[in-house]
């Protein structure tokens, strides 16, 4: 009697992280960021390529892609401690929402130029927005820097970041706009989503604070707070809302309320890393390389004019700020990189307008592979030109 073989979505997993350790080794060896590695694994082993990871496999593991997601906010949302904001103050914000602002406007009217849709300029536009928080982060650590460019760098990411997601959600929402209904009402039910995602992240942050003063031990905190970043998620995922914002607020609240969350966000670098390699490895399994002969001048032009945006806005008005010159040089290139929630958003597409998540979603899985080579690398430049290096 025959044993029959059926690919089971466990085996699926292993072989992604598997795999995926093996694809972060080899872009070491190479000098390359390992998130290009994981998502070029995922273009390897799915469907574009040998086809082992099949679309339905992929769509059965949404679940690990929205817990990996929700850490990756919940880091982000790390990096909003009060000191910062009292050291640096109102500038950061200003300059921040300029360059939001620049960034959105060239891409979307720079796509429409090209020939795309409105709507679609302004969805890439709103992506655009985003930068990477893992670059930044990993690259200030490795190199131990410190200084106003280091300080600036962390809080606009973190920013702008939020701004992304606002944005996104808002053209999001007027894409779904019913004939029958108002600007009004759909700003007014936006506005209902935000600030459940706001009380939402904000109470289950507080709680995960409060628990910590009644355990002793440090691994059940952990524990605590990977459950509150689930339970965030999956709140969020039921009751229809975009699981980002929650996650980002929750990371802000515990950030400022726990004790011991430095130690506890170190810990817990070690248990998120299956969960991004295996995001990133089936990000890269989403790409159709079949419509990257079709995407070339959309996303040449997405590159380009987001690149723009980014240096040219902190370049044209950092000193009228009144930020120091090493902000206003070298902060702009390190903007470009861009990872987890681009593409997040990017897949979030998928429910609302399926035809169009597939075009952005290449687009942005092309792009962010050539991001996440040139951002790194444009980070460490910057903060060894600013003289903030201290490894």
């Amino acid at each position: 009697m025959g044993v029959e073989f059926i690919f089971h979505g466990l085996l699926a997993t292993g072989l992604v992280i598997i795999l995926g350790l093996f694809a972060g080794k080899l872009s070491s060896r190479l000098h390359i960021p390992k998130i290009t590695g994981y998502l070029l694994l995922g273009v390897a082993v799915g469907p574009s390529g040998l086809d082992l990871v099949t679309q339905d496999m992929a769509h059965s593991l949404e679940v690990v892609k929205d817990l990996a997601l929700g850490m990756l906010l919940f880091a982000i949302g790390a990096v909003f401690e009060m000191h910062r904001f009292r050291t640096i103050g109102s500038k950061v914000v200003k300059l921040t929402f300029l360059v939001a602002g620049i960034t959105f406007l060239l891409v979307t009217l720079g796509l429409f130029a090209m020939g795309e849709e409105l709507y679609f300029a302004a969805v890439m536009g709103a992506i655009a927005i985003t930068t990477s928080p893992g670059a930044a982060l990993l690259v200030t650590r490795e190199f131990n820097s410190s200084g106003p460019l280091t300080e600036t760098l962390i809080l606009v990411v973190g920013i702008s970041n939020i701004l992304s997601i606002l944005t996104y959600q808002l053209i999001v929402s007027l894409g779904q706009v019913s004939p029958d209904a108002t600007l009004l009402n759909t700003l007014g039910w936006l506005g209902t989503e935000v600030v459940a995602s706001i009380v939402m992240g904000a109470v289950v942050g507080a709680f995960i604070s409060w628990w910590e003063g009644i355990v002793e031990d440090q691994a059940e905190l952990i524990l605590a707070f990977i459950a509150g970043v689930i339970l965030v998620t999956g709140l969020a995922k039921s009751m229809g809302i975009n699981p980002l914002l929650p996650a980002l607020v929750m990371g802000a609240v515990t950030t400022n309320m726990s004790m011991m969350h430095r130690l506890i966000y170190v810990e817990m670098r070690q248990t998120e890393q299956p969960l991004y390699i295996a995001f990133f490895v089936l990000s890269g399994v989403a790409l159709d390389l079949r419509l990257l002969g079709t995407l070339g001048l959309a996303g040449l032009g997405y590159m380009i004019f987001s690149g723009l945006g980014k240096i040219g806005s902190v370049r044209l008005f950092w000193k009228q700020i009144k930020l120091e010159e090493n902000v206003g040089k070298y902060l702009g290139p390190s903007l470009l990189a861009q990872g987890g929630v681009a593409i997040g958003l990017a897949m979030g597409l998928k429910d609302v307008f399926p035809d169009m998540a597939v075009r952005v979603s290449s687009i942005i899985l092309t792009t962010v592979i050539i991001f996440e080579v040139i951002g790194p690398s444009a980070i460490r430049w910057s903060l060894v030109k600013a003289g903030e290096t201290r490894s």
